[in-house]
């Protein structure tokens, strides 16, 4: 039986064919960035690369959800890799233990990489501003961050839109923040189907925030000034 029959039904075979003909490149593999990959997986995205060099530690257990006190103290990537091959046997995952900065060593390594669509799924805006650097302008770059009940999901594409460092220019990273498992599945849900619209039509957050607040369920788009579809 085909594993991705029920996928098939709602998109089509056609379109299940682009899914796995699809390199996804997910940067950060916590809270949101574990939810995104095994999603991805189970969409039937073909490959997929995880980018992270963090361990597994007992305060992640709240929202990371591919983990287990098993897995404290081993690297995410290594561990999210294992138990995603089980649920994709076709899918291609490539774990790299590398930390997300502004480098040559991080960009060397990205540069041997082709993908169609990148996830952003980090913690911190130094990451995120090197992590956006790998996209050229044939590729997307989908954007989530959660705080608290709160969450915002935005797709960009160089040369049609502004850059992230642009967006959160002048913003500082916070230590510790709070965050639940809910907002975080809100989020990485609707990161991958943006994922899934950008690989077989046309995207719907291209230039626009969707910001959710789950303490109030309210859903509210911002549009971008300054960008274009391109």
């Amino acid at each position: 039986m085909e594993p991705f029959e029920r996928n098939i039904e709602v998109w089509g075979k056609e379109n299940q064919t682009k899914l796995r003909e699809t390199s996804v490149i997910i940067g950060g593999v916590g809270g949101i960035g574990s939810a995104v990959a095994e999603i991805l997986v189970r969409s039937g995205i073909g490959h997929i690369t995880l980018i992270d060099n963090g361990r597994v530690d007992i305060p992640d257990l709240n929202r990371q959800f591919l983990y287990t006190y098993d897995d404290i103290g081993k690297f995410k990537v290594d561990v999210a890799c294992s138990k995603l091959i089980k649920i994709g046997i076709d899918c291609k995952i490539v774990p790299m233990n590398i930390r997300i900065e502004d480098n040559p060593e991080f960009y060397d390594g990205i540069d041997k990489l082709n993908f169609d669509v990148a996830m952003d799924c980090l913690d911190n805006y130094t990451s995120r501003f090197a992590f956006e650097k790998i996209v050229n302008g044939g590729q997307y770059l989908i954007s989530g961050g959660v705080v608290n009940n709160f969450g915002q999901v935005i797709t960009l594409k160089k040369g049609g839109s502004i850059t992230l460092s642009e967006i959160y220019d002048g913003l500082a990273d916070e230590t510790i923040i709070g965050v639940i498992p809910q907002i975080i599945m809100n989020i990485a849900s609707i990161m991958t189907s943006e994922c899934v619209k950008c690989i077989t039509g046309k995207p719907k957050l291209l230039n626009r925030f969707l910001v959710i607040d789950l303490e109030n369920y309210n859903f509210d788009f911002i549009e971008l000034e300054g960008a274009t579809d391109g």
